[in-house]
């Protein structure tokens, strides 16, 4: 098992790798074959059954622990930047897209990071909501 997992670790690297010269050289080419889309794709659809193949041969000792606000909530946004920026960047036509794309991703760090601190600071404060279901005065008389 121990292998696999190194396998699978060494080639998500490789996948990434690719994926991101695939990626640069789509948004460099004035006219990007249509079989780099495809390819980008295809390497996308592999980097993420590694990610998943990955996260499956993760050895695993007692209970998995909880993920921290921390990282949950800058995940989250570091997530939503790159989707903007990914939305934004499709036609590779529009140059105006890129100062945009750069301006997000400096955005998209500068409030991770913000994000990364307060989560840091105030973990103990943030977790899921807990109400109190039952009425403790219930019985009383002349509360409604």
């Amino acid at each position: 098992m121990m292998l696999g997992r190194k396998i699978v670790e060494r080639l998500f690297f490789l996948l990434t790798g690719a994926l991101g010269v695939l990626l640069y050289l789509e948004w460099t080419m004035q006219h990007p074959a249509a079989e780099m889309a495809q390819a980008r794709r295809v390497l996308f659809l592999a980097w993420l059954l590694t990610l998943y193949a990955g996260a499956f041969l993760e050895p695993k000792k007692g209970a998995r622990a909880a993920v921290s606000p921390a990282l949950s909530g800058t995940g989250v946004v570091v997530g939503t930047g790159m989707a903007a920026i990914y939305f934004i960047t499709r036609d590779p036509s529009d140059s105006a897209a890129i100062p945009l794309a750069a301006a997000i991703g400096v955005l998209t760090l500068v409030t991770a990071w913000f994000v990364f601190r307060f989560a840091s600071k105030h973990a103990d404060e943030i977790g899921e909501a807990r109400f109190i279901t039952t009425n403790p005065d219930a019985g009383k008389s002349g509360d409604l």
